[in-house]
C-alpha cells in the first residue's frame, strides 16, 4: 500500500468509530430506565423545597434557560401530566433550573441535560431518563404510580 494512504485510511477508520459512537449514545437517547426506589428524608427535604406535595407521583425534570432540549421535554411532561390529571393520585410535572438548584442536581447525581427522573408519591426515585423521553415512555412509566 501507497503509505501516502496511511492518514486517508485512519481517518476514514476513526471517523466510522465515531460515528459508530454517536449512534450508539443516540439510541439511549430519551430512554426511560427504572430506578431502585430509594426512600431518604433528605430527597424528600430537596424535592418539597422545589414544590413536591406528595399527594401523587411527580415527573421532575431538570433544565437550563440555555438548554434546547429541554423544552421538549416540558412539552411531552406537560402533556402526560394533564392526561394524568383525574387520576386517583394525580401526578406533578416540577421543572427544576439546575442552576438555581444545584443541591438537588447534586443528589440525584444529574451530569446531563436535560434528565428527567420521575418520583413516587413517598419521594423514591422510579424511573430516570437522559435526553428527550417520549409521551408514549412517560406516560407508561407515570400511569402505574397513579393509581
Amino acid at each position: 500500500m501507497n503509505t501516502s494512504l496511511y492518514p486517508l485510511v485512519i481517518g476514514l477508520v476513526a471517523l466510522a468509530l465515531a460515528t459508530a459512537a454517536g449512534l450508539w449514545l443516540r439510541k439511549r437517547d430519551g430512554l426511560i430506565r427504572e430506578s431502585t426506589p430509594q426512600d431518604s428524608n433528605e430527597l424528600v427535604s430537596l424535592l418539597t423545597e422545589v414544590g413536591f406535595t406528595a399527594k401523587g407521583p411527580a415527573v421532575v425534570h431538570f433544565s437550563a434557560t440555555w438548554c434546547a432540549p429541554c423544552r421538549a421535554v416540558r412539552i411531552n411532561a406537560e402533556k402526560v401530566v394533564g392526561d394524568l390529571a383525574g387520576a386517583p393520585f394525580a401526578p406533578q410535572d416540577i421543572e427544576v433550573d439546575i442552576d438555581e438548584n444545584p443541591r438537588l442536581a447534586s443528589y440525584l447525581k444529574v451530569l446531563s441535560l436535560p434528565t428527567t427522573v420521575i418520583v413516587d408519591r413517598d419521594g423514591g426515585q422510579r424511573f430516570r431518563a437522559a435526553g428527550v423521553p417520549s409521551v408514549a415512555d412517560l406516560r407508561t412509566a407515570l400511569e402505574p404510580l397513579t393509581s
